[in-house]
């Protein structure tokens, strides 16, 4: 995964660096990331990350702003996942559509480790085939997908930024 790289010293050192922390610290590796995306700057224009989650590319049947947000208030908490943490993802995902501005705070702190413990739950926890193939499941995986992968542009436009180099005017991101 890319939160796994040291992507503050990789850059210095111009060589990959791999986090050296101990086990289940899936968080904080993530929260570096956030955070070397957004090293300069404590929000974001989110206008292009938005427009990843509703239409990734030319061929993707487009999603709205209030589709997405219906998809997400059919989150049921569990275990594994609790109503506060629903709660909080369900809210900051509403201000980031409504307002068009991504905070550092909120994406590495409501946002994205919901989402992993969403990808937890899925391969280590309570949900099963039979609930992965529901309709709405599908859906808020489509938009969970299309979060990471937008974050994924926001990481790679930092390090071209760092290195110095500028992606063909051409360039998109496409899943």
């Amino acid at each position: 995964s890319l939160y796994n790289y040291n992507w503050e010293l990789s850059v210095m050192n111009k060589k990959l660096e791999i986090y050296s922390f101990e086990k289940n610290s899936e968080g904080k590796k993530i929260k570096a990331m956030v955070g070397y995306i957004f090293k300069n700057e404590p929000k974001i224009d989110a206008k292009a990350f938005i427009k990843f989650i509703l239409q990734p590319n030319e061929g993707a049947i487009p999603l709205t702003k209030n589709s997405v947000i219906h998809s997400l208030e059919s989150i049921t908490p569990d275990a594994n996942i609790k109503t506060k943490e629903v709660a909080a993802f369900q809210k900051e995902m509403g201000k980031l559509l409504e307002s068009e501005e991504l905070l550092i705070g909120k994406l590495k702190g409501d946002i994205l480790p919901f989402i992993y413990n969403v990808r937890n739950n899925i391969f280590h926890g309570t949900k099963n085939t039979i609930e992965m193939t529901e309709k709405n499941q599908r859906d808020r995986l489509n938009i969970y997908s299309r979060i990471l992968i937008a974050t994924n542009d926001l990481l790679f436009n930092t390090l071209g930024k760092d290195l110095k180099f500028t992606l063909p005017s051409g360039y998109k991101l496409r899943i």
